[in-house]
């Protein structure tokens, strides 16, 4: 009788602390319907501290960056001098990152064919503009000779690209000034006849070459003269492209021919490839993230930047390990070694006969 008397009350306490449980609110779990999924998971980037290197504020490198940061792990954003000191970065830090535009990264490598340095993806796209005064008589690069122009400090990708165009004209007897990149510099270089022209590899549109516009009347060159064999030399994965004049307020109305060249990313061979590879798969997960989080001007600059961009199709560079393993994951990369299949990727498709097309060897 005791014992069914203790299991009585047992019973009974059960009950009642099961009552004095709250229940969920459903006024609470409604705020939280429309929320999208969300699943961390630590990765050793967050104690490794990975910096990514780009350029100065603002620039297409520093907002790129700082979208990649918002959906990685990125400890820092270091704004830099320009590519040669990204590539310094990367070079002799193991857990940096940093971008450079594609034909500097070529040259380097070709110079130097055992660096630590190894490709992610490209990540955007920048293209030559050449500012002239609107009463200048230049018309044609073949026009260039006993010329001041300006450009970037030394360690900057448009200081390369113009020296490497500079050495394949038939007449190299100009001198080269550098300045900072801001719109006074530039116009105040203009005023005094400091320089003649103004040479920049940069993303398009750009808002300091439109302050430049506003401050004093210009025209616009792009590449009108180069021979497109002295083009494929500097630039030997470049795309032609235009430059609309309407968005500099130039004194002409047609469009300038120009071309264009890619921006990479880049790592340390040392770099762990369980990073990189979820980097390369966060990259193309958010690819619409990447290209369009940012004011009107970053979505002008990243217009032209479409998915096919990502897959790598420069036989030069090396693929780090990481994103190698990503790659052949998603069954973009073969083993064949048909020489036609090499980098083949889209419109460069490999036939069916001689391997799957979508595929791409390296």
């Amino acid at each position: 009788m005791v014992v069914l008397f203790l299991l009585l009350l047992i019973i009974i306490f059960y009950v009642l602390h099961l009552k004095s449980i709250p229940k969920p609110s459903l006024n609470n779990i409604d705020k939280f319907v429309n929320y999208k999924k969300i699943v961390v998971t630590p990765q050793s980037s967050i104690y490794k501290k990975i910096n990514i290197n780009t350029w100065y504020k603002d620039s297409l490198y520093f907002n790129i960056a700082t979208n990649i940061s918002n959906i990685y792990p990125i400890d820092t954003v270091n704004i830099t001098d320009g590519v040669s000191q990204n590539i310094d970065e990367v070079e002799n830090n193991i857990n940096h990152l940093g971008f450079v535009q594609e034909d500097i990264l070529n040259d380097y490598i070709q110079n130097k064919p055992n660096t630590n340095i190894r490709y992610i993806t490209c990540i955007g796209l920048e293209q030559i503009i050449v500012l002239l005064p609107a009463n200048s008589k230049i018309n044609s690069w073949q026009d260039i000779t006993n010329k001041k122009i300006g450009t970037l400090n030394v360690r900057s990708g448009s200081y390369l690209t113009l020296k490497n165009i500079l050495k394949l004209l038939p007449s190299n007897r100009n001198e080269i000034i550098n300045l900072d990149f801001n719109s006074e510099n530039i116009v105040n270089a203009f005023n005094s006849n400091k320089i003649d022209m103004f040479f920049t590899v940069v993303s398009n549109p750009n808002n300091i070459i439109k302050e430049v516009c506003n401050r004093m009347p210009i025209k616009l060159l792009g590449v009108k003269g180069l021979d497109d064999d002295y083009i494929k030399f500097v630039l030997p994965n470049y795309e032609k492209n235009n430059i609309d004049p309407s968005e500099y307020k130039a004194v002409i109305n047609y469009s300038i021919k120009s071309v264009q060249t890619k921006v990479y990313l880049i790592c340390h061979k040392d770099f762990a490839d369980s990073e990189s590879y979820l980097l390369i798969k966060t990259l193309f997960n958010n690819f619409n993230y990447i290209r369009s989080n940012g004011d009107n001007l970053y979505k002008l600059q990243m217009f032209e930047f479409n998915p096919s961009y990502l897959y790598a199709t420069n036989n030069i560079v090396q693929l780090h390990n990481g994103v190698r393993k990503f790659f052949k994951d998603i069954n973009i990369i073969t083993e064949t070694d048909n020489e036609d299949c090499v980098y083949s990727v889209g419109i460069n498709q490999c036939s069916n006969e001689k391997i799957n097309k979508n595929q791409i060897l390296i």
